[in-house]
């Protein structure tokens, strides 16, 4: 079980030129195509990378399925939200920062 933590208090975003596809299974493809990192998320990882839009954190997110998905769990929503933000993170995907809004386009 992922533990509930640093990440889920953070915004994320996802990165810059990430070629996505939801195909009609209700699964999002997400591809990088400077690094090739490719994954394949299932119909509720495409509702948690369309949230990953520099307004929400992973908490928030999750909060978000706690009070749209029937039958939720709040702390597995949480501990499933903050493992994939984890896994994205680590691939390259998404990036987190402390404040909320879209990132600066001026370095």
């Amino acid at each position: 079980m992922a533990r509930f933590g640093v990440i889920s208090r953070q915004t994320l975003r996802r990165v810059d030129g990430l070629e996505t596809e939801e195909l009609p299974s209700g699964e999002t493809v997400v591809l990088h195509p400077e690094t090739g990192v490719a994954v394949v998320l299932n119909p509720m990882g495409g509702v948690v990378w369309a949230l990953c839009d520099g307004r929400r954190s992973a908490g928030e997110i999750a909060d978000f399925i706690c009070r749209n998905v029937e039958g939720a769990d709040g702390a597995k929503a949480r501990d499933d939200v903050d493992a994939l933000a984890r896994q994205l993170k680590e691939r390259g995907l998404v990036e987190e920062s402390e404040t909320c809004g879209p990132r600066s386009s001026t370095p």
